[in-house]
Parts: structure tokens; sequence; C-alpha cells
């Protein structure tokens, strides 16, 4: 504080109090108002009233009003800025520098952020606090359309694809068009296409900033799989091929059995052995899934294993079967068709039979090698005699005992059998070898006879 005069004292009151010779320093932390006091005191230390002196402290004032950020579209017209306040001040530094009344116009013809600071004066001359203001110019919103789901544009028979705009800014309005009309309501960042045509969408960021892409759409026209054959049946264990047509590269196969996932089956076609309902799960390039028709499989009854008899030189099974087939070292034996067979030689027999559906069952081996007992005229019974041989017609049986006899031809095939036999008439067989069989009644095994048929000339 300053004072014109003599030997000066100041006080904080009006009257009383002790007086300092050091001028007071006014304290500005606070605003208001502060009355100090001052007097003078002359030679002969007379001192004078007190002169008054009031310190005035000006509140500063806020920070102008600001809204911010402020954002443009690259190459548009800027406005200058604005703040809420009294005798503005701008600058392009937070602090320092020197103010302009002149607010500023943003520029625009480059992308990214500008920060200004602006700054009020109240009418003592007091200038506030600085606030800042940023400026973003930003280019078109970038935007792309995807197919959910799908690895193209594509819809499913009887469905529709959805397609949805995506951006890495904010987007704040969408519209959709179909064929450049506008699609009233479609205003979200998806959409239902189910027809063809060329789908734009148009979008717009927060600074109002426009951008659009448009994609072509198409239904899938991919012929549908077809599993054939809808319904087989086939013999236990046998290998059957089911099919699904079209084969198509553009298909992925996933094969089901009993609506369980076949693990690893992925080709067109499927080998099978086993009964069930079979179906595909077939997904093309465009990702349409189809589930194919099912194919029901089931199996016949199983054939009973052929157990072969072995009563040397006569084999036969214990089933019968509508076909038979009697192999020796893993040969067929020609016309070895009936249910038994008499061996000429010894060796691995096993046979090979067939039920009414054709499904067929093999008897296990037996083997023979090195068997004497594949000779004729074997007989238990010493006083057993078959005669003549060969014979033009008959062939008499004479016998101590009641026997039976099975006559076959020399590849199996049954020709007669007699019980109690004393004869056998082959006059209306023709000419060949006839393996006659002898039994007794227990049917034990007595003997065999090859006998020779020759017509007379």
């Amino acid at each position: 504080m300053t004072a014109s005069g003599t030997s000066l004292k100041w006080y904080t009151s009006a009257i009383g109090g002790t007086g300092s010779a050091t001028a007071p320093t006014p304290a500005t932390a606070i605003a208001g108002s502060t009355t100090y006091y001052v007097s003078q005191t002359s030679g002969l230390t007379c001192e004078g009233p007190r002169a008054a002196i009031t310190v005035i402290i000006n509140p500063t004032p806020l920070a102008p009003a600001v809204v911010t950020p402020i954002g443009y579209c690259l190459g548009s017209t800027a406005l200058p800025l604005t703040a809420t306040g009294t005798s503005l001040k701008w600058y392009s530094v937070p602090t320092g520098g020197t103010g302009t009344a002149t607010a500023p116009t943003p520029i625009t013809t480059t992308i990214g952020l500008t920060t200004y600071y602006v700054s009020q004066t109240s009418s003592e001359g007091c200038e506030g606090p600085r606030a800042s203001l940023v400026v973003e110019i930003t280019g078109k919103p970038d935007i792309r359309i995807d197919p959910v789901g799908k690895p193209k544009y594509v819809y499913c028979k009887g469905d529709s694809v959805t397609l949805k705009a995506r951006s890495s800014v904010f987007i704040t309005s969408y519209q959709w068009y179909k064929d450049s009309k506008i699609l009233p309501g479609e205003t979200k960042d998806s959409l239902y296409a189910f027809a063809n045509g060329y789908y734009k969408v148009s979008v717009t960021n927060v600074y109002g900033c426009i951008n659009d892409t448009t994609v072509y759409v198409f239904g899938d026209t991919l012929p549908d799989p077809v599993l054939s054959p809808t319904e087989l049946q086939f013999c236990p264990n046998v290998n059957i091929v089911i099919f699904c047509k079209p084969a198509s590269p553009d298909y992925t196969y996933e094969w089901f059995k009993d609506s369980t996932l076949i693990a690893g089956e992925k080709m067109d076609k499927l080998i099978i052995d086993k009964a069930g309902e079979y179906f595909i799960r077939v997904t093309d390039s465009f990702g349409c899934v189809t589930i194919t028709n099912h194919s029901i499989a089931t199996t016949y009854p199983a054939v009973p294993k052929p157990t072969i008899i072995r009563a040397d030189p006569l084999l036969r099974l214990t089933h019968s079967y509508l076909r038979y087939q009697w192999y020796r070292n893993g040969k067929i034996i020609a016309g070895a068709n009936a249910p038994s067979y008499t061996m000429l030689f010894s060796g691995k027999y096993y046979c090979e039979v067939s039920d009414a559906n054709d499904c067929k069952e093999v008897s296990d081996t037996i083997d023979t090698e090195n068997t004497s007992a594949i000779k004729s005229n074997q007989y238990s019974d010493s006083k057993i005699k078959i005669y003549p041989n060969p014979t033009q017609e008959k062939v008499w049986i004479e016998s101590i005992i009641p026997v039976d006899v099975r006559v076959t031809d020399i590849a199996g095939k049954f020709i007669t059998s007699l019980k109690s036999a004393t004869e056998v008439d082959l006059a209306s067989y023709a000419d060949g070898v006839y393996i006659f069989t002898i039994t007794n009644k227990e049917g034990e095994l007595l003997g065999v006879e090859r006998i020779n048929k020759l017509s007379g000339h």
C-alpha cells in the first residue's frame, strides 16, 4: 500500500490500535473488500487523523462454456468456433501466448484433431482460465456388409441370409436399399435378404459424415442331394453301397446312422453291412445345409451255420438249405450241389449253402487227409454182396442183416434211398458212376460201393 505523507503509520482499524511503519500488502486469494488506514506524523511527533483506503479484490471469471468435441467431415465447410462468455479471448496454446477476440474457423482439409483454447474477461478486466475445444476432422465412415454364417452373399432355399453392416467407428444411423429403392423401416445394422438383387446400406457417423456400400445377393441354385436307394434289404455281413446324388465337389457330407454321426465318413457314398436308418447332412459351397431323405436298411435272417457230419466217405449237413456247393481244397467240386457228398478222395472239405434270399453261409472245413476209410468194399460184415458191377439195370444186395442203401451220383446228387434194400433198379438213369452207401438200421456205415451203370448195345 502507498500514501503521500510524512512518517506514515498503517492501521487495520479507524481508531485505536498500534500503527506500523510498514505498509501492508493486500491478500488477493479471496474476493471481497478490505479497508486499511494510514496517518502521518509531524516533526514534533504530532500524529494526524487517519485516511481510509479500501482495497477491492474482484472475482476471477470462470472458463467460458463450450461444446466439445466438434466434428467435421473432410473437406466440408466449417463455422467459426463459439463459446458462451464475456469479452472472449482465443488462443492456440493452453497457457501463454497472445489472445485474439476473433474466433478461429477450423480447417477441414486434413483428417485429425486440433485443440483450441478460449477465456473470458470480466468487466473489471480480470481474465479467467481457458477452456479447451477439440475439433475432429474425419473422413467418410468405413462400411462393409458381411453375410452372417455364410461364405457368400447367398440365401438358401426357403430361407434368407442376414446382411450385417460393420464399421470401425460409431454409426448413428442406417438406411437399407434394394435395387436403388429405399426399404422403409429398415434402419438397423442388419437386414434379412430373401430375394435376388443389389442391397445397399447408407450410414452416418456422429459428425454427419455419410458413406454407403452395395452387395449382390442371390439364391442357392445347387440341386438338392438325394440318398438312394431309399429302402434296401440284404444278407447279414454283406457290404452294400448307399449313394448320394448328385455327387458334387461343392458338397461336404456328414453321414448318420440312427441319428448318430458316423465319424470319418465324408464321401458321397457309404458302404454298410448293418441294418439301420441312414441319412446325410449335406453342406454346399454357399453354406446351405440340407438333410437328405432317409434310407432304411434291413437284413434278412441269418443263415444257420452248416455243420458237417462225417461218416467216411459220406459227408452230410445237419440242416436243410435251398442250395449247396461243396468245395475240396478251396476249389469248387463241379456238380456237388446236394445236402451230402460222398468223398472220392481225401482232402479239405467244406460246404457253402444258400437260402431263399440267396444269403450264404459256409461250414467249417474238415480235413480228411491220410484217411484210409475212403475205399470201396470196406464192409463191417464181409457177407454183404453188391452185384453186378458194372450193371445195365438192376443191382442186387445180399446181406445176412437188413441194410439200408442211399444212392447218389458221382457229384453227390441224391438219386434214391431204400430201407431193407435187396435191389436197386438203375434202368431209368443215365450211364455213369453211382455211389451206394450201405448202413445198418442204426445208421452205422457198413460200406460204400462205386457202381458203373452201362447200357447194353
